[in-house]
């Protein structure tokens, strides 16, 4: 197992310094070899991502609370992740979390900013996404498509695409004993039948070699940088409004 995992860090060429947002399928442990559980498995993994990028490095993995949207109260540190396995247990695992109400992140790192990120907005200006953008963040997705990139929603609200609309969420924040009310914007769908189409993006993408793929036994992994990925993005949709969909 171990040794499986530091070849695939040697070919992500994962560098002192990045900073990193993770999307995964725990199945992609899974697979492993060993007697080892799933759980010593991953921190296994998560120590190895640590050492590759150093003190000044950052890890991110979404730990995201859609419930919030639904007038639950999201508890920074209890509130479970709502968004699969691989990123329950890492938010368990990890413990230290970023603030946001709906998309929250596990993280490893010293990088205040991250911490200090607007909760205000999902999407917009000094939100988490336009910091890892700024931090020229690399993207990863472990066993899980390039439709799990999170990101891509960033660069639909900094391109004001006309199928989705602001709407505030309103609700409380808990941090062990203390409360907070907060408003939230996020550029939602105008119409639930919208469906994000990025399949047309990814072909493109790996055309130009802008998104890369691994081999990792039965899965692959995929790699982005954060400001090509907008730069690209950006530009499709100056000629397509609805090139996303």
């Amino acid at each position: 197992m171990a040794s499986k995992i530091q070849q695939l860090l040697k070919e992500l060429r994962i560098s002192n310094g990045d900073h990193l947002m993770l999307h995964g399928n725990l199945a992609i442990f899974h697979q492993l070899d060993g007697n080892k559980k799933i759980d010593q498995k991953l921190r296994y993994f998560l120590n190895q991502l640590k050492k590759k990028i150093g003190k000044k490095g950052v890890i991110l993995i979404p730990t995201f609370t859609y419930s919030f949207c639904l007038n639950k109260t999201f508890n920074v540190c209890k509130s479970k992740s709502e968004v699969g396995l691989f990123s329950e247990l890492s938010r368990r695992l990890i413990k230290k979390r970023t603030s946001h109400p709906i998309f929250s992140f596990a993280m490893i790192g010293k990088e205040k900013k991250y911490i200090k990120s607007s909760l205000n907005t999902c999407f917009g200006k000094e939100s988490l996404f336009d910091n890892f953008k700024r931090n020229n963040g690399k993207i990863l997705c472990f066993g899980c498509g390039f439709s799990s990139i999170t990101f891509i929603h960033y660069i639909e609200e900094f391109s004001k695409v006309n199928y989705r609309k602001y709407k505030i969420f309103s609700g409380y924040i808990k941090k062990k004993n203390n409360l907070k009310k907060i408003n939230t914007k996020y550029f939602v769908r105008k119409n639930k039948k919208i469906k994000n189409n990025f399949l047309n993006f990814e072909n493109s993408l790996r055309k130009k070699k802008i998104i890369n793929y691994y081999d990792f036994e039965r899965f692959n992994v995929i790699k982005a940088n954060s400001r090509k990925l907008f730069k690209y993005g950006i530009k499709a949709i100056k000629k397509n409004h609805h090139y996303l969909i």
